[in-house]
């Protein structure tokens, strides 16, 4: 995941944006006609603080998980008349197994070594009152600028 972006293949960008990108449209394709049909619901997409953010050398990462905070904002902006809410959750740098095996998708190894440990997240809400819906705890936004001059070299 964490190479300059020049020696991305085009697999390797399809891998993360059929993990990242389509895995929530097929999420939000599945969920959202029954939550309008019943008239209520509450759509919980999972993106990243790179979401929020952008570093370079993990462009695809960070181009994806763009994507849900946008698709998240857009989608909640258009259903929330409808009584559905939809909201982005942001983590910061979080310790998963994910690639402790090797390669996924052609991304080998950890790309973040400095991962918040408390699991903290970051969660923004609508684009009328984003600023009264974020919250961050001291720990995720610690952990998160942590990892981000770890993959920085800073």
């Amino acid at each position: 995941m964490g190479r300059d972006t020049e020696l991305l293949t085009l697999e390797q960008w399809n891998a993360i944006i059929d993990v990242n990108i389509r895995g929530v449209v097929h999420g939000v394709t599945a969920a959202y006609p029954v939550m309008l049909r019943q008239g209520h619901g509450h759509i919980v997409n999972t993106a990243s603080m790179a979401g929020l953010t952008a570093a370079g050398q993990i462009t695809s990462y960070v181009m994806t998980k763009h994507a849900i905070v946008g698709l998240s904002l857009a989608l909640r902006s258009e259903a929330v008349s409808r009584g559905v809410g939809v909201l982005a959750v942001c983590p910061g740098a979080v310790e998963t197994p994910i690639l402790d095996k090797g390669a996924v998708g052609g991304f080998v190894q950890r790309a973040i070594a400095g991962a918040a440990d408390d699991g903290s997240i970051l969660m923004m809400g609508g684009v009328e009152a984003a600023s009264q819906d974020t919250r961050a705890t001291e720990s995720s936004v610690r952990g998160f600028w942590k990892a981000y001059r770890t993959l920085m070299d800073l």
